[in-house]
């Protein structure tokens, strides 16, 4: 059956297709985690002073 067949490897495809969206998305969010992180070790180890200046 041809058509449950070009169905299945469609559907193959919509999930590799999600699942690379989905990867990237939190690839991306880790990566902002870790800046966030970093940025307030920045401020803890910088004091106030920094902080306030840039907001």
């Amino acid at each position: 059956m041809p058509t449950c067949m070009s169905f299945n490897e469609s559907l193959i495809e919509e999930t590799r297709l999600y699942y690379a969206k989905v990867s990237v998305f939190f690839l991306l969010l880790f990566k902002l985690c870790a800046q966030l992180q970093i940025c307030a070790l920045n401020d803890k180890l910088g004091g106030d002073s920094s902080s306030s200046s840039e907001e």
